[in-house]
């Protein structure tokens, strides 16, 4: 029987954390809503040295686009993948064309693969027949939902910068023995900064996501995971005691947790699919007004019916809230999927006003519900300004904006080149750039909505080879792809590469490719790295932002 205690490293509660399942373990493979675990495949013997890109290619081959692959290196000679296809037609097709054929002298097994086990059912067994499990006291329970929402939070906040520089460095030097061998850099990866402090350690953040969902005692409560899905965890406790958050905003999820206490609607069930109420984001600015989100699943009723529940929690919220809180907009947001992390619907203002104003270094901004926004405002001013520092000006100097969100960057960097270019693949962040720009009078930029690796190409010609250009790249955190990094190099005018890494480790393949030597994969000029500068948004958590500048071996 395997051992119902949690791992060494893992600080949650052994009360979800085992691994004897039920019948119920798959059930989830047989609901409506797209799963990748339904039409997947198993490939076995596939060549040592094989990527994504080239199983992808091998597909293709064949007619055959999946829709996610993922290798998995189990040994140093023995490496299997599993790749996931839209429909059961095509997986049945990728066995019968695929499986036989031979890849790089290695002849691949296809088969099904069986599906993961929905960790939500990974319940513990019984200790005896007449001992109940152990319920943990309140403590623990707020205990264990602070180690998962901000682990460092009984750590000294100098010890906390430490811990993250040393984490930084050991990141970077693993990313720098891959490079040994080509001689792309010397004995460290880059001369590193001390880490730059955040300003504010106490409520800094301007946005947080609280789950609505059940207590350990089975009460309705709107707050945090006791730990992650992927654990089997679904209970929450509420927020108090995170120092992370505001006060007034702890202030606004008791209110909106006394109306869901007495609602005629229930709670999401992540366990069986049901229940209604999902989720209540707040985002805030510095002059402490809030924008509230409601996101809430039909289950069954009717449009009608959500809209009067939530217009009654919207009441609820002006009646009781004010004037001590100030609450600029309440929102709510249909959800159409039941899955954890499922798409949902348009946003719908219930009331106030459609956006939340903010200022950054001088430049007001306006924040749409979607919008990203670094969720540590005056620690962002301190980003960007590094960002600035970096960035030389000059009347023939372009700033590439990659990734740019509503152009946060760009436009508080605008007065310091001729222009700007930020690319975005939401259009709704695009129209939030361009109102931004037109609200501040900034007309040096343009903003152009599309994947990067596919509008930087058509900037190429235009920009990119007329004038000297500094990109700064502020991707997702696990990068963007090799295709974008290939077009950097190969882009002779861009002089400088600032790249925002929120996760090194994460991003250690696009930190490879832009300074490995030219080959037939990795085309173009190398970029040489110059600096990092590790800066803190997040105190009380693992994470930091890293700045690393890049200059251009051309």
């Amino acid at each position: 029987m395997a051992s119902c205690a949690p791992s060494e490293d893992s600080d949650q509660l052994p009360i979800q954390t085992c691994t004897a399942v039920t019948d119920d373990m798959y059930s989830y493979t047989e609901r409506d809503e797209f799963t990748s675990e339904v039409n997947k495949v198993e490939i076995k013997n596939i060549p040592r040295f094989c990527g994504y890109a080239q199983l992808k290619l091998f597909f293709n081959r064949y007619k055959l686009t999946p829709i996610k692959i993922k290798i998995v290196r189990s040994r140093p000679k023995e490496s299997f993948a599993f790749a996931t296809f839209q429909t059961s037609e095509e997986k049945q097709l990728a066995i019968e064309r695929v499986n036989g054929e031979v890849l790089k002298g290695q002849k691949l097994i296809l088969k099904p693969a069986r599906p993961r086990t929905d960790p939500i059912y990974m319940k513990p067994p019984p200790i005896s027949a007449d001992q109940p499990l152990p319920v943990p006291s309140k403590e623990e329970q707020t205990d264990s939902m602070l180690r998962a929402v901000t682990p460092l939070w009984d750590v000294s906040y100098q010890e906390q910068l430490k811990r993250k520089l040393t984490e930084v460095k050991k990141s970077l030097n693993k990313i720098q023995q891959q490079l040994i061998t080509s001689a792309a850099c010397n004995t460290q990866y880059c001369p590193l900064s001390d880490i730059i402090a955040s300003p504010i350690i106490l409520g800094y953040r301007n946005k947080s996501e609280f789950t609505c969902g059940t207590y350990l005692d089975g009460r309705r409560c709107l707050g945090f995971r006791l730990g992650a899905y992927k654990e089997g965890s679904w209970t929450v406790a509420p927020p108090h005691g995170c120092i992370h958050i505001p006060k007034d905003v702890l202030r606004l999820v008791e209110i909106c947790n006394q109306f869901i206490l007495n609602s005629k609607l229930e709670v999401f069930d992540p366990r069986n699919h049901s229940g209604n109420w999902k989720q209540i984001t707040v985002r805030s600015n510095q002059a402490q007004e809030h924008m509230v989100i409601i996101q809430i699943h039909t289950q069954g009723l009717s449009r009608e019916q959500v809209r009067e529940e939530c217009d009654n929690l919207c009441q609820h919220l002006y009646s009781t809230a004010r004037p001590e809180l100030r609450i600029s907009s309440v929102y709510y947001q249909l959800c159409e999927s039941m899955s954890i992390g499922g798409r949902s619907g348009e946003m719908e203002l219930l009331r106030g006003d459609t956006k939340l104003s903010e200022k950054l270094l001088g430049v007001q901004f306006s924040i749409s519900p979607n919008a990203f926004f670094q969720v540590n405002t005056q620690a962002a001013e301190l980003l960007y300004d590094v960002i600035l520092q970096n960035v030389p000006s000059g009347e023939h100097t372009v700033l590439l904006d990659l990734c740019c969100g509503a152009g946060t960057i760009g436009l508080c960097l605008a007065s310091h080149v001729d222009k700007v270019i930020g690319i975005e693949i939401s259009q709704e962040a695009i129209e939030d750039a361009k109102d931004n720009a037109k609200q501040n009078n900034i007309v040096n930029t343009e903003f152009i909505c599309g994947a990067v690796e596919h509008k930087l190409d058509l900037l190429d010609e235009i920009y990119i080879n007329t004038k000297q250009v500094i990109a700064v790249l502020d991707p997702p955190r696990a990068g963007v792809p090799s295709s974008v990094i290939r077009t950097l190099r190969k882009a002779k005018n861009v002089k400088r590469l600032i790249y925002l890494a929120c996760s090194v480790s994460k991003a250690s393949q696009n930190l490879v490719d832009i300074c490995r030597p030219a080959s037939t994969r990795m085309t173009g000029q190398p970029f040489r790295p110059a600096r990092g500068i590790p800066v803190d948004l997040f105190p009380h958590t693992l994470h930091c932002e890293l700045v690393l500048c890049y200059d251009h071996i051309v």
